[in-house]
């Protein structure tokens, strides 16, 4: 499995892209650090434009200067600022973020503010087809702040935690997470069914109207 971020690195995520390095937006757009699989790497890389105005999140471009400028879509600048708490923000809390277990057995976090969708762009192929159930078995996920920047659900080895440390406290709003389930609906389909939740409101609906019928005919 890929290693995952340490918990160290991600409460500072210092995010600069190096002088050699420009990352660039639609104009308007301000930047996001976005690593829900908690891959190791360059913060920079894992920069993502924001459209306030849209509420969408799209891929930048990175140049350095092997990469030709041509590559940049018109219109796009290299002067993005990283999102203020105002203009986006995943989590308050810890129990904001919630992990799940991506196609391919892999253990993702997301925001039920923001939730990510790990077949975004993928095949899905069989979707959750050969799973455990226990890959986020050895995670947990935090709620972070950095930088003025709104709250960003990280995943981290739960190994890697300690909650009496000034760097979990000053990152989580001074709480573990919480063990009550969190406001996050259920994940999408993989394979088009309905989700769990969808399927419990149908059965709801239907009982619901059955039971109006039988009254009527009284």
């Amino acid at each position: 499995m890929t290693k995952q971020i340490l918990f160290t690195i991600t409460i500072a995520i210092g995010i600069a892209v190096s002088a050699a390095d420009e990352h660039w937006c639609p104009a308007g757009n301000c930047q996001v650090y976005s690593n829900p699989f908690g891959l190791s790497g360059e913060a920079s890389e894992y920069l993502e434009c924001y459209d306030a105005s849209t509420n969408e999140i799209t891929n930048g471009v990175t140049t350095d200067n092997t990469t030709d400028i041509t590559d940049v879509p018109d219109g796009w600048t290299n002067d993005a600022e990283l999102c203020t708490g105002d203009e986006y923000s995943e989590c308050s809390t810890s129990d904001d973020c919630e992990l799940r277990v991506a196609p391919g057995c892999s253990c993702y976090v997301s925001s039920c503010i923001h939730p990510f969708d790990p077949c975004d762009g993928d095949d899905c192929g069989n979707g959750l087809s050969g799973c455990t159930g226990n890959e986020c078995g050895f995670y947990t996920p935090i709620c972070s702040f950095a930088n003025g920047t709104g709250g960003t659900c990280l995943i981290v080895e739960t190994a890697d935690i300690d909650y009496s440390s000034d760097e979990y406290t000053n990152s989580t709003s001074n709480s573990p997470p919480s063990s009550t389930p969190n406001a996050c609906e259920d994940p999408p389909s993989s394979d088009g069914r309905p989700s769990l939740m969808e399927f419990r409101l149908s059965v709801i609906l239907w009982l619901v109207g059955t039971f109006a019928y039988a009254c009527w005919h009284l």
